[in-house]
């Protein structure tokens, strides 16, 4: 059993804003007007539009912001992801592995270093000459836990670490489960994106597809596309959005409208989280059995933040690790049975929070108990869906011809060409 993964995969660079100084601290840098490259309160502003704006780079931004002191941390949507997933399914025979290209200098060796200290695979982590790409991320505390943050970031992995998609080997394609995850910073994959989801398809993978704000389009009016055509949405087995992003995709004001959009598209499946609401959820029927809903936000999680017992209100990664907790519920024992369901391990192993890099242990506790709902039947906080596989899709017989003297990047590569 396998889980691989490709998408964004960066360091972050934390910065800690003064409780309750924030509004005052930002209000020279916070934006006017949508596009004029300014800090977006919750939102991502491209690390170059802000500099051009501010005539000074973003350390002295944040330094002036926030004071010298910051941490570095393992960040990226599909790394973080690939992480809360390797960690849950520990011990149950699934290998996670995670695609990308590290650059070939002491930031990369950072990000080899910290994923060694993980379950996930580094196995398909290549190195080449580059600069590696950096997140630096203004962090509000406030009071009883809530917070905001402020991301200034890249407009995505350079050239020379971007991932092609003969980088993708047979083993992507025929992984159990396929992730792509904020596909935006991979523009090689991005490009390709409906040919690899086909092609994930057609080896029997189900195709799981996650998005994040995408800082370049910040100023865009129109629907944000979905990778390279719409017609990857007919290849999306389960869509992971928040409410924003469905709104942005799917081009429309409302969520059931949205839902709607990516219904008629062709998704198999979506979930929509929206912080501490409930987790909006859908299913035809493919490869899912039909279901339509919300499951609640874990009971514990709440009482957390309103108690105060979340003092510094880090919610960054929280979005990440529900990803992963939806991809470790699809490929664990729950996600593969066909029986209708009961609370099982996965649901259990939502007790005892295992600490990520990067992100907040807390809103892995969340991601766990609300996605394994999502498959195994009642959650933590009451009543859920038994959404679970209709059964695994059939593993088709490899396109591979046996004698090929190809390496795998390369035959890979044919099953996307057109």
């Amino acid at each position: 059993m396998r889980i691989s993964g490709a998408g964004c995969c960066v360091l972050d660079v934390l910065h800690e804003v003064p409780p309750g100084e924030g509004q005052a601290r930002l209000a020279p840098y916070l934006s006017r007007a949508p596009g004029d490259g300014g800090l977006v309160r919750g939102a991502a502003v491209l690390r170059s539009a802000l500099e051009a704006r501010a005539g000074r780079p973003v350390t002295e931004i944040a330094a002036e912001i926030a004071g010298a002191g910051s941490r570095t941390t393992l960040g990226g949507v599909a790394a973080a992801a690939l992480v809360a997933a390797s960690q849950i399914v520990r011990g149950e025979g699934i290998e996670v592995r995670l695609y990308a290209n590290l650059s070939d200098d002491k930031d990369g060796a950072l990000v080899r270093r910290l994923l060694s200290r993980t379950p996930l695979s580094t196995a398909r982590l290549g190195t080449r000459r580059g600069r590696y790409p950096k997140t630096h991320i203004l962090n509000e505390r406030g009071d009883g836990g809530v917070a905001e943050r402020s991301f200034i970031a890249e407009a995505g992995v350079s050239d020379a670490l971007a991932l092609a998609p003969e980088d993708l080997d047979r083993d992507f394609f025929e992984s159990e489960v396929a992730l792509f995850s904020a596909i935006w910073w991979e523009p090689r994959l991005c490009a390709r994106l409906t040919d690899l989801l086909a092609a994930c398809r057609r080896a029997g993978a189900v195709t799981v597809v996650g998005t994040a704000f995408d800082p370049a389009r910040g100023g865009d009016r129109g629907r944000w596309p979905i990778g390279d055509s719409d017609e990857a949405y007919r290849h999306i087995d389960l869509l992971v959005v928040n409410r924003a992003e469905a709104l942005l995709h799917s081009g429309e004001a409302d969520l059931d409208r949205a839902l709607a959009f990516f219904r008629r598209a062709g998704a198999g499946a979506v979930l929509v989280t929206q912080g501490v609401e409930p987790v909006l959820y859908w299913s035809g029927g493919r490869p899912f059995a039909p279901a339509e809903g919300r499951v609640p936000v874990v009971e514990a999680i709440l009482r957390d933040q309103a108690s105060g017992a979340l003092p510094t209100g880090d919610s960054v990664g929280c979005g990440d690790n529900f990803v992963g907790g939806v991809v470790a519920s699809i490929a664990g024992p729950a996600g593969r049975s066909t029986s209708a369901r009961q609370p099982s391990s996965a649901t259990s192993r939502a007790e005892s929070p295992v600490p990520t890099p990067g992100v907040c242990s807390t809103s892995a506790t969340l991601a766990r108990s609300g996605t394994s709902s999502f498959v195994t039947g009642p959650s933590m906080s009451g009543s859920s869906p038994r959404l679970g596989l209709e059964g695994p899709r059939p593993r088709r017989s490899s396109r591979w011809p046996r004698g090929e003297q190809r390496d795998d990047a390369h035959a890979a590569a044919s099953t996307v060409s057109e």
